[in-house]
């Protein structure tokens, strides 16, 4: 039983002590007896607070319900984009020139980072100020990292592919002159490749995967604690 529903129970034995007694004592002191229309009065009273504290224990227990919910897909969403972003390295793999692709995954990538900032703006909704909402803030800024990462490497390959389809055309045409600058293209894209792989994999290591372990505990901590 809650602090709240004790609460409510100190307050209805005290309203019927007083309604049973209080005016029998008042009006004839010495008797302190409930008449037949006092204690349906009691009754009434005392099923009017029941209701209000059942409503109240049943919206407090929604609420609750609805935060750990936020909270559990918080996690959820931010796992599967970082999952998801992991994506970006397969269609790299044999699909670093096809322009259509890379827009595509840079629209999904986008998607599925704003699935992630919108379950973090309610947990500052449903979470007062805490080590808690502090451990999602740097979860979420660490997801943000890899968003980013993603964002910048598929803006790196999206300008390679528009430079390597008009040099490629240029040389249908019989005009051969970029051929060096297609070579220095086809390696700068490799070498960014590498540095993205490098990269993401050193913000995994070093800040995603431990930032994402200290949110879990903190939120394990909670729900242990019956906050939620």
């Amino acid at each position: 039983m809650n602090y709240l529903q004790i609460a409510f129970d100190i307050i209805i034995l005290f309203l019927g002590i007083y309604i049973a007694f209080g005016k029998s004592y008042f009006s004839e002191k010495g008797k302190n007896l409930a008449t037949k229309e006092d204690i349906g009065l009691i009754t009434k009273e005392i099923e009017t607070v029941k209701n209000e504290i059942s409503f109240a224990v049943q919206r407090k227990n929604e609420f609750l319900r609805e935060k750990k919910g936020i909270a559990l897909t918080f996690n959820d969403d931010a796992s599967f984009f970082i999952d998801y972003s992991s994506k970006v390295l397969d269609v790299l793999a044999n699909n670093a020139k096809n322009l259509d692709l890379i827009l595509k995954q840079t629209e999904d990538i986008r998607f599925q980072g704003a699935k992630v900032i919108s379950t973090f703006l309610k947990i500052f909704v449903y979470f007062e100020d805490s080590s808690f909402r502090k451990s999602a803030e740097n979860y979420y800024n660490a997801t943000v990292k890899i968003q980013q990462l993603s964002i910048s490497l598929l803006f790196q390959l999206e300008q390679f592919a528009i430079k390597e389809s008009v040099m490629i055309d240029s040389f249908k045409n019989g005009q051969f002159q970029l051929k060096d600058e297609l070579f220095s293209l086809t390696k700068n894209r490799k070498k960014i490749i590498e540095d993205y792989i490098i990269e993401r994999k050193r913000l995994l290591d070093n800040e995603v995967y431990k930032l994402r372990g200290i949110y879990i505990s903190e939120l394990s901590d909670i729900i242990k604690n019956q906050n939620l």
